[in-house]
């Protein structure tokens, strides 16, 4: 079809599908739904499904324009084939390729499809048939987890393929625990789900947070503190005891700075030199100085590094 509508050609499938097409008819008469607009010029190329008048189902059509050599365009549209449907085996293999849960459920979150690693794990209790994906958790996880599902479900502005993430903790038949990170995506009538078994970095976390407390108590007792400085920044990092050590407030910022504000004047040059001697020769040093506190107290402090 010309720019202005009207129809050039019309293949015989044309005329099969929408019955007998005349050179000059527009194209608008025979296409309704997406195709109609009252200036064809502005049509977008790209796939479309186009419902023809009198035919009792809409078809998928791909328009294109086509540039001719005397600077005219040309709308042109075939018919697509709808592409059948992918045979199931061919998606267990895809799902067999992960290592992480895959799941599909219904939007009331029972257990339609799952991927290997879900049986392995499951056992016998994957099979089984109306196994909702909140059973799957721990008891103490249970409500954040329908909290978490029910508000997505309530959240009509939220769009369908916009995935959600969330933690939690999910117990398998033998009554062993694991952390798993879920990515969840709707599309039409199921939900999609992935699993990644985090269950390790969860262990180390912990294990961490445990030694970061057991050094907070030590230096407690000891009332000793750490630092850190990057050598050619302004910020210093401190250990939490530091700030009880000079009687500053959590609000302090340690920097090269602010440092004159809490050490005696008569020591700071001698502290500056110290770090300067230590940076040139890449070697350790060991100090003292006096810290000023902000109630006028004056405490004596060690430093090594």
């Amino acid at each position: 079809a010309r720019e202005d509508g009207a129809i050039i050609y019309a293949s015989p499938a044309f005329h099969d599908l929408c019955g007998a097409v005349l050179p000059g008819d527009d194209i608008r008469e025979f296409f309704g739904g997406e195709l109609y607009a009252s200036d064809v010029r502005r049509f977008m190329p790209g796939m479309y499904k186009i419902a023809i008048p009198g035919a009792m189902q809409s078809f998928d059509f791909h328009f294109d324009w086509l540039h001719a050599p005397e600077g005219q365009r040309y709308l042109i549209g075939s018919h697509v084939e709808s592409a059948s449907p992918a045979p199931m085996q061919n998606i267990e293999q895809f799902y067999a390729m992960s290592q992480d849960i895959m799941l599909v459920t219904s939007l009331a979150h029972d257990i339609l499809e799952s991927n290997l690693v879900f049986k392995n794990l499951y056992g016998a209790q994957a099979e089984k048939q109306g196994l909702n994906f909140v059973d799957l958790f721990h008891p103490e996880d249970k409500p954040y987890i329908r909290n978490t599902i029910q508000t997505r479900s309530f959240d009509m502005q939220r769009p369908q393929t916009l995935c959600m993430d969330f933690e939690a903790r999910i117990v398998a038949p033998d009554g062993s625990q694991r952390w798993v990170e879920w990515r969840q995506c709707q599309c039409g009538d199921k939900i999609y789900y992935t699993g990644r078994d985090v269950t390790s970095i969860k262990a180390q976390e912990q294990a961490l947070n445990k030694r970061e407390k057991q050094l907070q108590q030590a230096e407690s007792i000891g009332r000793m503190g750490h630092w850190h400085w990057t050598l050619g920044h302004e910020s210093i990092e401190w250990s939490d005891e530091l700030y009880r050590m000079f009687g500053v407030a959590k609000t302090f910022k340690p920097s090269l700075a602010s440092m004159e504000q809490i050490i005696h004047k008569r020591d700071m040059a001698r502290v500056n030199q110290a770090f300067q001697r230590a940076i040139i020769e890449e070697n350790d040093y060991d100090m003292e100085f006096r810290a000023l506190h902000p109630d006028g107290d004056m405490r004596y402090i060690r430093c090594e590094g």
